[in-house]
């Protein structure tokens, strides 16, 4: 009788558990629900993005004047898509991001680009290696700049949302905190971006070393020509404004600043002559 009591209270205490386990189940949909729409009242738009009934497949569903207008199945991924930065200009978008992808949507066509992924740098470590965890629109909406789990900061341009690129990035194994990247316009000049971070999972500050400079290039393709040295400089060549002569010009990107040709004039002549 003994053993049949124990048995019988173990059944009630499991019952209770799974009861238990299904309630906050329910809850944490609720919450991701809460935490996954999106309302545009000046637009008369709500956004959703759900789970079907078997937490597989996930869509984003967008609702006109409370009537369902369209539906889109996203990519494949663990956790619930969110909703992050968005910009309300003439031309109106919203990104999407999950655990390693992200989507633009344009909110005024109502069309959802994507998805994309950062090339991944280094070794990948675990799962969460590759994580989206932080975003900040730069430069009005210009570039997206985006925070991956022990892959570092990257730069997308999004001057055109329906094809938007990672930018070049320049980053020291030995300390990356600073992250640099090139980026040339449709004009064939030159913009700087300094991106820094730390530790933690936050984007601390992001900034323009220069803007609109120009360098001297290839000939034939049009590259710039540039030595990256001692995984901490970029060695290119700059043609001061009105000026056909281009002098040396050396970007610090482990310390996320250009060199002084007077007072770094020393080691500006060093790798000048570094092969």
């Amino acid at each position: 009788m003994k053993l049949l009591d124990v048995m019988q209270k173990n059944i009630k205490q499991l019952f209770f558990v799974t009861i238990l386990l299904l309630g906050c189940h329910d809850v944490f949909s609720q919450e991701d629900d809460d935490r996954n729409q999106r309302n545009y009242e000046d637009l008369a738009l709500k956004l959703v993005i759900s789970r079907d009934t078997t937490h597989t497949n996930q869509y984003l569903t967008i609702y006109e004047k409370d009537q369902r207008i369209q539906s889109f199945k996203l990519n494949h991924e663990v956790d619930l898509y969110k909703f992050d930065v968005d910009f309300l200009g003439k031309q109106k978008f919203l990104v999407i991001r999950g655990r390693y992808h992200f989507y633009m949507l344009d909110i005024s066509t109502k069309m959802l680009i994507g998805p994309f992924g950062p090339i991944p740098r280094g070794d990948i470590a675990d799962a969460q290696s590759g994580m989206l965890v932080d975003m900040k629109l730069f430069e009005n909406r210009h570039y997206l700049i985006i925070r991956a789990l022990d892959y570092g900061i990257y730069c997308y341009n999004l001057k055109d949302i329906y094809n938007p690129f990672e930018i070049e990035c320049y980053v020291s194994e030995n300390f990356p905190y600073h992250h640099f990247f090139l980026d040339k316009n449709s004009s064939g000049l030159y913009n700087g971006i300094v991106s820094y971070t730390d530790n933690g999972w936050d984007i601390i500050s992001t900034s323009f070393l220069f803007k609109e400079y120009r360098f001297e290039e290839n000939d034939v393709d049009k590259s710039i020509l540039k030595k990256d040295i001692k995984d901490q400089y970029l060695f290119l060549r700059h043609y001061p404004e009105k000026s056909n002569v281009s002098q040396p010009f050396v970007i610090d990107y482990r310390e996320g600043k250009i060199l002084n040709n007077t007072s770094d004039k020393k080691l500006i002549k060093e790798l000048s002559n570094y092969e």
